[in-house]
């Protein structure tokens, strides 16, 4: 059962706290026997704090109550300010969970984000949205919510987008636009492997990472390429995901974060490498595309509820 299905079944049959808790557990527990290794992960003491505010505060502020593209700003905003980092799910040792709710890179904001959005909607309760949310995190980032090695995280952010659309987590709206398909040509990963500590002196993993890029590259993708995006901009729903996509050899997204629209007008909320703080963008979204030369376009994904 994916998670769009359990929701609906747990809106509409199931109103009395105690079973939709038991509800809430279930499909935690049925997400964690689809992986190598618990969900659990070890949760510093801030960010268990962090989480704890946050459900508290989303219980207050009724957010289950938005639209899905409403919560999803609103939960993003929580962020605001927040620092940037990078690398930091590269952790020595054994593939595990990394829970980081104190600093982001732009697409462990997007994880974040959707990973609490998925939480609450399971259930209210901040007690159990402490237990429930590292499993919904990991469902998002790794393939088919398994932890089953380095290998097994989405590194491409295509692939994130594909595999998330195949859990029910959102669905790509880029089909929906006049686009252009995409050209997958992945390689990056597999022909830097210096770049990437389990990759560094490591043949055999990514002689793996490659035979995954090859798979990756037969996969069907579109975008809107960023000289037709300008009479689009209206149609973007709030909230969704805006994957910027790039004509670097051998990558496929440059950035990521959620379409943000105030006074009419459309901006990036975002977690900026240049500004080094999770925050909208000071310029519109095509401003900003336009304003990088390497970026190409976007793909859209919106949140189901």
């Amino acid at each position: 059962m994916n998670l769009t299905a359990f929701v609906r079944m747990n809106r509409k049959q199931f109103v009395h706290p105690i079973v939709t808790g038991l509800l809430s557990l279930l499909f935690v527990l049925s997400l964690s026997c689809k992986a190598k290794n618990t969900a659990v992960a070890f949760i510093s003491g801030e960010d268990k704090a962090i989480l704890s505010a946050f459900f508290h505060q989303a219980r207050e502020q009724r957010l289950t109550e938005m639209s899905s593209g409403q919560r999803i700003i609103a939960i993003a905003s929580y962020f605001m300010g927040s620092p940037y980092i990078t690398g930091s799910l590269e952790a020595p040792g054994e593939e595990r969970l990394q829970v980081n709710l104190r600093a982001f890179d732009c697409l462990t904001l997007v994880e974040t984000v959707l990973a609490l959005n998925g939480t609450i909607v399971l259930t209210s309760d901040p007690d159990s949205c402490l237990f429930i949310y590292p499993s919904v995190l990991q469902n998002i980032r790794y393939r088919n919510g398994r932890i089953q090695g380095y290998t097994s995280r989405l590194h491409y952010t295509s692939e994130w987008l594909l595999n998330g659309q195949e859990k029910g987590l959102f669905s790509l709206l880029t089909d929906l636009f006049p686009g252009e398909a995409f050209p997958l040509e992945l390689n990056y990963m597999s022909a830097h492997p210096q770049h990437y500590p389990a990759l560094k002196d490591n043949p055999a993993l990514t002689e793996e990472m490659a035979t995954i890029e090859a798979r990756l590259n037969k996969a069907s993708l579109s975008y809107i390429p960023k000289t037709q995006l300008a009479k689009y901009m209206e149609d973007i729903p709030q909230g969704s995901i805006i994957a910027i996509t790039t004509d670097r050899p051998g990558l496929d997204i440059a950035h990521i974060g959620f379409a943000c629209r105030q006074n009419g007008r459309l901006y990036l909320l975002h977690a900026s490498s240049s500004n080094s703080r999770v925050e909208i963008s000071e310029q519109s979204l095509l401003t900003y595309l336009n304003g990088v030369k390497h970026f190409s376009g976007i793909m859209i994904a919106q949140v189901n509820k």
